[in-house]
């Protein structure tokens, strides 16, 4: 009479590369063991000071039942040693603390040690600690801001936080981080980014924190020299409103449409785009540079004449 998988043993040879190698022999194992048993084993002959759980991967799979049932499925037989390689679990979260919000959060960012930024419905950006401390909030934006990122700095105090936001801006804000913690953080708007004519989904830095990439819900995509030319500057004795700094795109991209208004290859071309000076957002000519003539910047100009590229 056959016995039953609980009375039946395998022979098994376990292998690791974690630093908890067990000599290299053959163990008889109960077909009816299940991973919890395998750990128990693998930490009572490494004689661990502190248990430590494992789990067994044998021929590239996660053992999720008995050893039994994977035998089975894969149609061991009993003499056939299994070589089954353990390594340490991976725990599930714990909830460490909550940082209270006012409205929904929609962003986070763990770019600088020691601190974290969010960003949220409300329009503000806080600044917290590792001990949860609330050290600095500001109200950036007027509509909900959807996404922040560090820009890099090679300085250690004061920071550059690019924000995306619901009101069609993307935002440039220094914030002073002193390392005397009785000293307050500060933070300072120095730069506005006007292009999209839709909620900003994202924005994101490179690594050199040269430029910034902002995408939006009209399609385009945005790219932005972070270096602000003096060209640039609105006059200290301009309304309040006005007094951050405008900058307009190095580049655009819209959909499948490169900048000199082409389409797909071999489809027909789009038409030519005029810029033109007028009060409103920034504009790209048909040769794709953003004023018309290359690192010209306009501080306020608008794409709305549409040329026929027959005539």
């Amino acid at each position: 009479m056959a016995s039953t998988s609980a009375e039946t043993s395998h022979p098994v040879v376990f292998t690791t590369q974690t630093a908890y190698p067990l000599p290299s022999q053959k163990f008889m194992i109960p077909t009816s063991w299940k991973r919890y048993q395998l750990s128990q084993l693998v930490n009572k002959a490494l004689s661990l000071p502190k248990p430590l759980p494992f789990d067994f991967l044998v021929r590239g799979e996660i053992l999720r039942g008995t050893l039994a049932e994977w035998c089975a499925e894969k149609g061991i037989g009993e003499e056939e040693t299994l070589e089954i390689e353990y390594f340490e679990s991976v725990m599930p979260p714990q909830k460490m603390s909550t940082l209270p919000h006012e409205d929904w959060v929609s962003s986070v960012s763990c770019q600088l040690p020691g601190y974290l930024f969010t960003a949220s419905y409300d329009g503000t950006i806080r600044t917290f600690d590792y001990s949860q401390k609330l050290l600095h909030s500001a109200a950036i934006h007027t509509a909900p801001t959807t996404s922040i990122c560090l820009v890099p700095s090679s300085s250690s105090s004061k920071h550059f936080i690019a924000s995306a936001s619901h009101d069609l801006t993307a935002r440039l804000t220094t914030l002073s981080l002193p390392s005397d913690s009785s000293k307050p953080v500060e933070s300072q708007t120095v730069t506005s980014l006007h292009l999209h004519t839709a909620p900003l989904a994202s924005i994101s830095a490179n690594a050199s924190g040269s430029h910034l990439l902002t995408a939006s819900w009209d399609g385009l995509i945005g790219v932005w020299d972070t270096s602000i030319p003096a060209s640039d500057e609105v006059p200290a004795d301009e309304p309040a409103e006005r007094k951050k700094r405008r900058r307009g795109p190095r580049a655009r991209l819209a959909g499948r449409v490169d900048a000199r208004g082409r389409g797909d290859a071999g489809g027909p071309p789009e038409p030519a785009r005029r810029a033109e000076r007028r009060p409103g957002r920034v504009g790209v000519d048909e040769e794709g540079q953003v004023g018309g003539r290359p690192g010209q910047v306009w501080e306020r100009a608008i794409v709305d004449e549409v040329v026929d590229p027959e005539r």
